[in-house]
C-alpha cells in the first residue's frame, strides 16, 4: 500500500500539511511525508509521541518504513507511540476521506491534516503530499492491485461481497465501485449489469487493513442489522 502511495503521482511541498481541499481533491486518500528528529541516544533509545491534530478522518502511520498504527479524528490528538534515536526519522501519513457530510454545521468541513503534526510539543513541517485521486486512476494505475477474475455468460446486477478483508477500496472491470469496511453495517456493494461483460470480469481491491482471499458475488444485497421501525404515531382525534 505504501509503496503504490509513493509513485502514485507528483509531490506538493509545503511548510505545513495541506488539506485536500489545498490540494484540489475532493475525495480518495493523501500520502503526507515528513523528516522529524525523534528524540533520544543511539545507545539510549527513547519514547516519544507522535500526535496529529484536526485529523479528519483516518490516518494509517509509518516511521522509516515501519508501520506505527491507526489515527482517526477521535484518536489523533492522543497519538502513537515511537522509539528515537535522536536521528532524523521520515513520517509518512496515508489519510483517508471516509465521506462527506450534507447536513447540519459540519457542512463544508475540511479533509485531511488541517492542524499540524507533532513530535512530543514540537510541530514537525517541511511537507512533501502525493494526492490519490482514486476514481481518476486509469487501468495502468490499478495493476499493483491484488486481482480476482470470474466469467459471466449473461450481465446481471448482483452484489459483491469481500467476507474475510478488512477495510479497503473496489474496482469493477476499471469502475471504482466503492468502499468495503468489516466494521459494516453494510456487507455488500451493489454492481449493476451494464458495468459487466459477457465473458471475463476483473475486480480489483486496494486493501488498508486486513488481506482477504475471497470475493463473493450474491443475488441479494446484505445492508446490516434490520432497525427497529418508528414509533407508531398516535391517531388524531
Amino acid at each position: 500500500m505504501l509503496t503504490l502511495a509513493r509513485g502514485a503521482g507528483e509531490p506538493v511541498h509545503s511548510a505545513t500539511p495541506l488539506s485536500f481541499e489545498e490540494l484540489g481533491l475532493d475525495g480518495g486518500m493523501v500520502l503526507y511525508a515528513a523528516t522529524a528528529i525523534l528524540p533520544g541516544l543511539p545507545d539510549a533509545p527513547a519514547e516519544c509521541r507522535l500526535r496529529i491534530t484536526g485529523l479528519h478522518d483516518r490516518a494509517y502511520l509509518w516511521i522509516d518504513g515501519r508501520f506505527a498504527g491507526v489515527l482517526d479524528d477521535t484518536s489523533g490528538d492522543e497519538g502513537v507511540v515511537a522509539t528515537g534515536t535522536g536521528a532524523p526519522a521520515k513520517i509518512e501519513i496515508l489519510v483517508e476521506n471516509l465521506g462527506r457530510i450534507n447536513y447540519g454545521p459540519l457542512i463544508g468541513q475540511g479533509k485531511g491534516i488541517l492542524g499540524g503534526v507533532l513530535v512530543n510539543q514540537r510541530y514537525t513541517f517541511h511537507w512533501t503530499h502525493i494526492p490519490l485521486a482514486l476514481a481518476e486512476w486509469e487501468p495502468a494505475r490499478l495493476e499493483g492491485l491484488a486481482v480476482a477474475e470470474f466469467d459471466v455468460d449473461v450481465p446481471a446486477d448482483t452484489y459483491i461481497a469481500l467476507p474475510d478483508s478488512g477495510k479497503g477500496f473496489l474496482w469493477l472491470n476499471g469502475f471504482l465501485l466503492g468502499r468495503y469496511w468489516n466494521k459494516g453495517p453494510q456487507v455488500t456493494l451493489y454492481a449493476p449489469a451494464p458495468l459487466l461483460k459477457a465473458g471475463r470480469n476483473s475486480v480489483k481491491v486496494l486493501e488498508l487493513g486486513k488481506p482477504g482471499t475471497v470475493v463473493e458475488l450474491r443475488d441479494a444485497p446484505d445492508l446490516g442489522p434490520v432497525e427497529a421501525g418508528p414509533i407508531a404515531a398516535a391517531e388524531l382525534p
